[in-house]
This record gives structure tokens, C-alpha cells and sequence, in this order.
């Protein structure tokens, strides 16, 4: 038993020699597409009861928890706002606009009358309507949580183009599991702050899912392989982002070294590619790393840069929108 822990052991330790991670930054698709002739939209809050016994109880436990009179789904709404303002596409207009809805802030109330949606735009000169329609918050065992809805209206084909729920939130222990994974958690985090933050970061999860966003990528490549000193030149090149001398180094790995080296040179140089910007040479350098040298990561690769590719194709659309 103990011989194989070593085996094992040793094992992870030569992996963890030969390769490493490298990270970059990657644009990606909204989930949601936003018509051409939207090109604004004013956002509106209507996350607030009718019902004077709810808002009572709601401000209640507001001050209770906050200390502050004044309502949290502003933080939601400032979120949505500045992410959708750095797509720089869709102009969004923060209207200061406040509704009562029927019933409580935990589901959607029946969507707004046409005649309301176009009454905003005109008024603030948008193209379409972002509405917080629920927003709720607790804060139990150091976790700060708030449940959001939004709609998106888009009164020249009177269509709700979205209607999302989700809940987000962030502890003094750590986020949330489920959560976003970008969302950075402060230990010194107070409550107010917590609940702050918690609603900022929900809404501009929502501005993700209608406008493109960059994520932190990472990707796998070999640092050596059989002391061939080309394809150890070529990682570190990868290291230092000399792209080209990087590209050189592995292509002579390529043609001069043994197969082991070549798949693993192969699988390097269309991480290279995809870094650099060339994605469709980057998957068919990876199908070659797998297919003809039979390196097997590169075909978790392969499949990785074929799904990427279909991002840059519907980003590509959305941009051209």
C-alpha cells in the first residue's frame, strides 16, 4: 500500500514538473442576445411592494441590519449599470424611476403595460427597459444573500427579451458556493458593507448575462520534454510572452524531436496561437498534437478550442448586431 502511494505520489510530482498553467484574458458571449436596435435602455426599479405592511417590515429590517433608512436595490441597480457601460455598445440610462408592485419582493409581479414601457423611453430616450422587478436580502450566519429578478422590455416588438432570477451572495468566510467565481470577498467585510456588495455584485451579474464580458482563461503547457532543448526554449518564451520566439522554438521541437516531444511542442505552439489571437489555427494545431502525435491533453484541448470557437463566432455576431 505504501509503495503505491509512492508511485502515485511521484507521479503527481513529474506531472507537476513537466507542466504548468499559463492564463490570459478572453473575451465572452452574453447568454442573452440584444436586438440591433437597441442601443440604449432605461433602468428602472419596481422591486417595492404595494403592500404598506411588507415595506414597513422591509425598511424595518433594513435599518435593523444596515443602520441606513434608505433602500439597498440601488446597489443592485449601480451594478447592472456600470457593467453594461463598459461593454461600451449599449448605452444604459439610470433613471432613478422607483414602482410598488403587487405582492412581495420574492417573485416576478405581472410584467408593466406597453403603454408604461414606451412612456419611459420616451421620457429618458432609450430604445428599451431594464426593470428590477424582484430584490430581496438577508444576512444569516456572516452570509450576505439577495435574490434579484430582472426583465428586459423592448417595446418597438412589445417582446420581454429576458426574465431572470438568481440569487448571489458573500460571506466573511468566502463566497458562496455557486456563486460567481470572479466575486472577491473581504474578510473586514461589515454587514452593511456585506450587503452592499452582495447586491453591487449581483447586478453586475446581470449586466454579464445581456452584454459580453472578459474572463480570466487558463490553459495547460509543457515546461520540457526529453531535454530537448527547443521545446524547453519555447516555454520559456511562453513564460516571458515573446510569442514569436516562442513560435519558432517549438515548430524546430516540431520537426526535430522525438514523438513525445513533438505532440507536447504541438499542444504548446496552439496554446501560443490561441493567445496570439488565431483560434482556428490553434484548434488544428491541437488536432494535429493529438491526432498524429498522440498527446492525450490535446484532445481535451481540441474540444476546449472547438467550443471557444463557436464563442468568438456568436461574439462576433453580437457585435456586429
Amino acid at each position: 500500500m505504501k509503495q503505491i502511494y509512492r508511485s502515485t505520489l511521484l507521479l503527481a510530482t513529474m506531472v507537476l514538473l513537466i507542466s504548468a498553467d499559463i492564463y490570459f484574458d478572453i473575451l465572452v458571449p452574453a447568454a442573452v442576445d440584444i436586438p440591433a436596435h437597441i442601443s440604449s435602455m432605461a433602468i428602472i426599479d419596481r422591486s417595492h411592494s404595494e403592500n404598506e405592511v411588507v415595506n414597513v417590515l422591509e425598511k424595518g429590517l433594513l435599518s435593523a441590519i444596515s443602520g441606513q433608512g434608505d433602500r439597498l436595490s440601488k446597489y443592485c441597480i449601480e451594478g447592472a449599470h456600470d457593467q453594461i457601460l463598459s461593454y461600451n455598445k449599449v448605452k444604459p440610462v439610470i433613471t432613478g424611476i422607483v414602482e410598488k408592485r403587487p405582492g412581495t419582493a420574492l417573485d416576478f409581479p405581472k410584467p408593466m403595460e406597453w403603454f408604461e414601457v414606451v412612456s419611459i423611453c420616451k421620457q429618458h430616450g432609450t430604445d428599451a427597459v431594464l426593470s428590477m422587478e424582484i430584490f430581496s436580502r438577508q444576512y444569516v450566519d456572516n452570509v450576505a444573500e439577495v435574490k434579484v429578478g430582472f426583465r428586459l422590455y423592448d417595446p418597438a416588438k412589445k417582446m420581454i427579451l429576458d426574465e431572470f432570477q438568481y440569487y448571489h451572495g458573500i460571506g466573511k468566510g468566502g463566497p458562496v458556493p455557486g456563486n460567481d467565481p470572479g466575486a472577491i470577498v473581504l474578510n473586514t467585510l461589515n454587514t452593511d458593507d456585506a450587503l452592499k456588495k452582495a447586491g453591487y455584485i449581483a447586478g453586475s451579474i446581470y449586466g454579464k448575462r445581456i452584454t459580453p464580458f472578459w474572463i480570466r482563461a487558463e490553459r495547460k503547457y509543457y515546461k520540457r520534454s526529453k531535454r530537448d532543448p527547443n521545446m524547453a526554449e519555447g516555454a520559456r518564451m511562453m513564460e516571458v510572452n515573446n510569442w514569436d520566439a516562442a513560435v519558432a522554438a517549438l515548430q524546430v521541437a516540431i520537426e526535430t524531436g522525438h514523438r513525445k516531444t513533438r505532440g507536447r511542442a504541438a499542444h504548446n505552439l496552439a496554446v501560443v496561437y490561441e493567445i496570439t489571437g488565431q483560434p482556428g489555427l490553434a484548434y488544428e494545431t491541437a488536432q494535429m498534437a493529438w491526432g498524429k502525435y498522440r498527446n492525450k491533453a490535446s484532445r481535451e484541448y481540441s474540444e476546449i478550442l472547438q467550443m471557444r470557437l463557436r464563442e468568438i463566432n456568436q461574439l462576433r455576431n453580437q457585435e456586429e448586431r
